[in-house]
């Protein structure tokens, strides 16, 4: 019978764990979002992925029929670490883009120049 106890424990520490894991709350989320407003800028694709997965849990986790049962003060806090957290993750987003422009002008001049083609402001071949 004490065995039987002391399993039924176990179990039920396991599962509150478990559930424990799978939430998250406003207080947690927002360390990631600080975190990603910081350091976003050095983020590898693996960091971003491992953001990205708690903000998708965290987003499932605040639907809508969660959110009808919270005060507007909680439901605004929730918006505004969706918010934080979007802007955060399209910072980050635009410097790559720049970056990626960058060096796609530079190898298409260079693409352009191995052809023999010089690109370049029509307003030079008029001085």
């Amino acid at each position: 019978m004490k065995n039987v106890i002391k399993r039924m424990g176990v179990l039920l520490m396991l599962s509150v764990l478990m559930v424990g894991c799978a939430t998250m709350s406003p207080r947690n989320f927002e360390r990631t979002v600080a975190d990603a407003e910081r350091n976003g800028a050095n983020y590898t694709k693996e960091d971003w992925e491992k953001a990205d997965a708690k903000f998708e849990t965290f987003c499932e986790q605040y639907d809508y029929d969660k959110l009808r049962t919270m005060s507007e003060d909680e439901q605004r806090e929730v918006g505004r670490l969706m918010a934080r957290y979007t802007k955060a993750r399209a910072k980050s987003a635009m410097k790559d883009l720049d970056g990626m422009l960058k060096t796609g002008a530079a190898l298409l001049q260079g693409f352009f120049e191995g052809l023999g083609l010089e690109i370049g402001d029509d307003d030079k071949d008029e001085e």
